[in-house]
């Protein structure tokens, strides 16, 4: 498991991300943009974990990702400027979801790793950043993503290699 803070020179690129004028784009995923108010998270809770559900995760695996999802995308969100959009990109292949997510934000603060909130993505994600940008227009772009591996399967009957 990884928590870091990325650098700007880091943030530049990541994985199966591209980073393209200030914006998280993971190629062959879904992007969703909606007002960066807390009450509509459920809509990215819901597609986390429909795409965990498409990628083989069981129950209470699928419930780890809604909760990294929610707490990522929250901590992200209250440092939204007013009327900003967020924007979430998902990512599921060979059994992970990936989610980016970023908004325009009045203060250079990434998501602390000091709090309870930091604890909880870092205990049920297999990788999670964030870090800020300056943002060209004024301000600066936040940007957070996390990685979750399904869990193996071993010692479930019918699960290569186990039984019960």
């Amino acid at each position: 498991m990884s928590a870091d803070v990325l650098s700007d020179d880091q943030a530049a690129t990541g994985g199966d991300c591209v980073f393209q004028h200030g914006f998280v784009q993971m190629p062959g995923g879904v992007a969703v943009r909606l007002p960066a108010d807390l009450a509509q998270l459920f809509v990215l809770r819901s597609l986390a974990a429909t795409l965990a559900i498409r990628q083989d995760f069981d129950l209470d695996a699928v419930e780890d990702v809604k909760l990294a999802v929610d707490e990522m995308c929250s901590a992200v969100t209250i440092r939204a400027k007013p009327g900003e959009l967020l924007i979430c990109e998902f990512l599921a292949r060979d059994g992970r979801v990936d989610v980016a997510v970023t908004t325009l934000s009045e203060v250079d603060e990434p998501i602390s790793q000091d709090t309870f909130g930091w604890l909880v993505l870092t205990t049920l994600t297999d990788s999670v950043s964030s870090w800020t940008t300056p943002d060209p227009n004024g301000g600066y772009r936040i940007f957070a993503m996390l990685s979750v591996k399904r869990p193996g399967r071993h010692g479930v009957i019918g699960s290569p290699g186990g039984t019960v």
